[in-house]
């Protein structure tokens, strides 16, 4: 447990309409948030958003940073009942201050991508066809993020000086960090490198990183269903321009349909997984608890885990039966 904990010297607690309006600006940038994609290093292009635009991101919205600030007030008032040092008031503001400001940032470089003749040895019958999907810039998404954060304080400072300190930004810095998502193939399922290498994360950086990727285990199964396919419409973006496309008149090619099925086929198959890697993966990440505090979390908080598995295989199952259209409808897409 040592140094596990933040340590804030200056704990008088900021006035709370402050860090409301943090908040309330984060979730205003969130909504109006633009999907940047870049063409290249050098070129670079910016789609204005609007609601029905394609360009809107499907999942990086203001509904995940409304359910992630949900659940990381959640895991905190746990934690806090069961008598965990989780830092002063002015600790806990500025924790609920970078869960909202986490992903204010999306930015993404359009990468292209050919099957290959082979896949795992076998020979692919979508050899040739061309993939294009969005590749989050993570890293720095989140260092942007930060900043925007960051910004606010100082912004908030030159009218009320000394509000927020340093030290205030530095904590809400290493907290958005440990958000930066990588994917372990032995896990099979989304990890976060800055938590796992540094075991003396605080209990701020660790109840927000735990809250991010948190769908699985702590929301009912619908939602996490629903997630899974809005990660996939935010990543594919030819899938999103064809059905576009679609809406427009422009059919799409019977071939196309088939690769467009076999993508959305694997990837409903990959969710019980990335959900299994989740429950496998919580054990550690909850370790510095205490015993009893880890049992209390996996009963009260993370009780969902093996409904969002059973949910998951059962909607893979079913989709497997389901025409290009039907499976496109079932993952969220407006075909008409």
């Amino acid at each position: 447990m040592k140094n596990v904990w933040e340590r804030h010297s200056k704990k008088e607690p900021i006035e709370s309409s402050i860090i409301e309006a943090g908040i309330e600006l984060a979730l205003a940038q969130v909504k109006s948030l633009p999907s940047r994609i870049y063409a290249g290093d050098a070129e670079r292009k910016t789609f204005l958003t609007s609601p029905q635009s394609k360009e809107t991101l499907a999942f990086h919205n203001i509904d995940h940073v409304k359910s992630v600030v949900d659940r990381f007030e959640k895991i905190l008032t746990l934690l806090k009942r069961e008598g965990i040092d989780i830092g002063s008031e002015r600790t806990q503001q500025i924790g609920k201050l970078g869960a909202a400001f986490h992903d204010t940032v999306q930015d993404f470089t359009e990468k292209t991508e050919i099957e290959p003749n082979t896949v795992n040895g076998n020979q692919n019958p979508f050899a040739g066809h061309k993939k294009i999907i969005r590749k989050r810039e993570t890293v720095a998404n989140e260092n942007a993020s930060s900043e925007q954060a960051i910004a606010y304080m100082r912004e908030v400072n030159q009218t009320k000086p000394n509000t927020f300190t340093a030290e205030d930004e530095e904590i809400v810095r290493k907290q958005i960090d440990v958000t930066v998502p990588g994917f372990d193939p032995r896990a099979g399922t989304v990890i976060q490198p800055n938590l796992d290498a540094n075991s003396q994360s605080s209990v701020i950086e660790r109840v927000l990183a735990l809250a991010d990727l948190g769908t699985a285990g702590i929301e009912n199964p619908d939602v996490f269903v629903a997630e899974g396919a809005r990660v996939f419409k935010e990543e594919n973006l030819d899938i999103l321009n064809a059905i576009y496309a679609l809406r427009d008149g422009i059919a799409i090619p019977e071939k196309d349909k088939e690769y467009y099925k076999h993508r959305m086929l694997s990837w409903s198959a990959f969710q019980p997984v990335f959900a299994m890697g989740r429950k496998n993966l919580l054990d550690k990440e909850i370790k510095c608890f205490p015993q009893m505090v880890q049992q209390k979390l996996k009963e009260e908080i993370f009780n969902k885990f093996d409904s969002s598995i059973e949910a998951t295989k059962e909607t893979a199952s079913r989709r497997k039966k389901m025409t290009f259209e039907e499976i496109a409808e079932d993952m969220g897409y407006e075909i008409a």
